[in-house]
């Protein structure tokens, strides 16, 4: 039987956050400084990098989620190929030769295949054949995986053996034939009235979709999705057992990505609810970019954050290769991890529509990019009308650039008239500076000194606080005694600019 192609279905990941920059003569503005939410989204991806080894106490199974998290961004590829191998020894967790564990090896050779590792050669086995022989063959079982039953055992095998070109049809069947009357699944495949029977959730139910629609199992997907969605709060956020919580609304919303209809509306929903219990850079050291399990707790949670960051994307999209780079951006220019963040948390599109293969990382930024940029990293919307004599209707960055005097990051170009905007001036590395301390709300200074930035300089505090907060160094490395304040900031530096703020957030 020929198995349909899962396309997913991937909602757009920026939404109402903030990254503040001003204009010199501009007003500063109150906002949050954490960014849009693949910017949030990539610095959960950060903290997991950071912490899972010593929160996962030697566990396999957060090994694989923390890798799963990770894969969700670029720039952790060191990390997750370290993940891969505590994973790969902790056979503890999903069995040797001698006896395994069928869920806990479904996971992991289905995690280890999403990050490229071949499945058929670890250490001398073949954990893809060895998992295709815990499948129930024949009996009143028959698709099970394993023993006893296990619904996300079951997930993970179908999806991996399914990706491999193996018949999943019964296993399907089987998963069909464990829904509960409501349309919800439980953990352990159990219904209301059986024995170590705990209830459905929307975790594992969320779970199911994929796959089930994978095997043709549409009606019994429909109603899943239908109690999916019906545990969904109108904060956007997803319960289990009644209690709001990360990791539900994670595995939901990443579910709901996958979707052949588009419920990204959901999905945006709870992402949005995910990221606003984020630790911020407020809080105790080490907590930065953590999830909690629910609001309230007071730190973060180590699958909370794995699971819940998920929200951004799909499982079937982590399985991809990360193609985030530009033609014209080598793997030696030392901007290159920069500029592709920069395009992965949607500041940047290209620099020639509508193909936008390259960057021109040396071109100079110039204001009405500049009104892109931000419009883009703050989600801005709104719009006033607002004109200068320079912009017409005709200007490609017309709207970017109503939409940022609107929120009063910028008054104009030509004080104090300000009836100009300026778009065609470059963006000097004097202004940026400004902009960024406006942005940032950047206060502290140590007395950095530059050669070329004088006290008369009217960047001169600007460049002192940027410097302090480690956002710059300088323009003439090593020695980085200078700042080249009138030098014009290429896309390239832009990248830096911003990636560096955010990093210090």
């Amino acid at each position: 039987m020929n198995h349909r192609d899962f396309t997913p279905h991937r909602g757009a990941l920026t939404a109402l956050l903030a990254l503040l920059l001003a204009f010199t003569l501009a007003m500063p503005l109150s906002a949050s400084e954490e960014g849009n939410d693949a910017i949030k989204a990539t610095k959960a991806a950060e903290w997991v990098a950071e912490n899972y080894e010593e929160r996962s106490d030697g566990f396999g199974g957060f090994y694989a989620d923390s890798i799963l998290a990770m894969r969700t961004a670029p720039g952790f590829e060191d990390d997750i190929a370290a993940a891969a191998r505590k994973l790969i020894e902790a056979t503890d967790y999903y069995g040797d030769e001698t006896a395994v564990n069928p869920a806990a090896l479904a996971k992991t050779v289905f995690v280890l295949d999403t990050v490229g590792i071949d499945v058929t050669k670890v250490h001398g086995r073949d954990l893809l054949a060895e998992l295709a022989a815990q499948v129930k063959q024949s009996g009143p079982q028959e698709g099970q995986l394993g023993d006893t039953p296990d619904i996300y055992g079951q997930v993970f095998a179908i999806r991996v053996l399914y990706a491999h070109d193996q018949d999943v049809d019964a296993m399907g069947e089987w998963l069909a034939g464990r829904q509960c009357n409501n349309g919800g699944y439980s953990f352990n495949g159990l219904c209301p009235g059986a024995n170590n029977f705990f209830g459905v959730d929307a975790d594992t139910t969320s779970m199911t979709l994929a796959p089930l629609r994978t095997t043709f199992q549409d009606d019994t997907a429909d109603r899943a999705l239908e109690y999916v969605l019906g545990q969904q709060n109108p904060d956007g956020s997803f319960s289990a057992y009644d209690t709001p919580n990360t990791n539900t609304s994670g595995l939901a919303a990443t579910a709901l990505r996958e979707e052949p209809t588009s419920h990204d509306t959901e999905a945006d929903a709870a992402l949005e609810w995910i990221l606003d219990l984020q630790f911020g850079p407020d809080s105790d050291a080490g907590f930065h970019g953590g999830l909690p399990f629910s609001e309230g707790d007071p730190e973060p949670d180590l699958l909370a954050t794995n699971q819940g960051v998920l929200a951004v994307t799909t499982l079937t999209e982590l399985s991809n290769p990360i193609t985030e780079r530009f033609t014209d951006v080598d793997d030696d220019n030392i901007f290159v991890e920069d500029i592709t963040w920069l395009h992965h948390v949607g500041v940047t599109l290209g620099c020639n529509p509508p193909d936008n293969t390259q960057f021109c990382p040396a071109d100079s930024v110039t204001r009405g990019q500049m009104a892109a940029f931000l419009v883009r990293a703050l989600d801005l919307t709104e719009t006033s009308g607002r004109e200068f004599t320079d912009v017409g209707d005709d200007n490609v960055f017309a709207t970017d650039i109503d939409k940022l005097a609107t929120a009063g990051i910028t008054l104009g170009c030509n004080p104090p008239d300000n009836t100009r905007y300026c778009p065609a001036d470059s963006v000097t590395r004097g202004q940026m500076a400004a902009f960024l301390v406006r942005a940032l709300d950047l206060t502290e200074t140590s007395g950095r000194e530059f050669t070329d930035v004088g006290d008369d300089n009217v960047f001169a505090t600007d460049i002192d606080k940027l410097a302090t907060a480690g956002i710059t160094l300088g323009c003439n490395p090593p020695d980085n005694t200078r700042y080249c304040p009138d030098g014009d900031v290429t896309r390239a530096q832009m990248a830096a600019f911003l990636h560096r703020s955010f990093d210090i957030r």
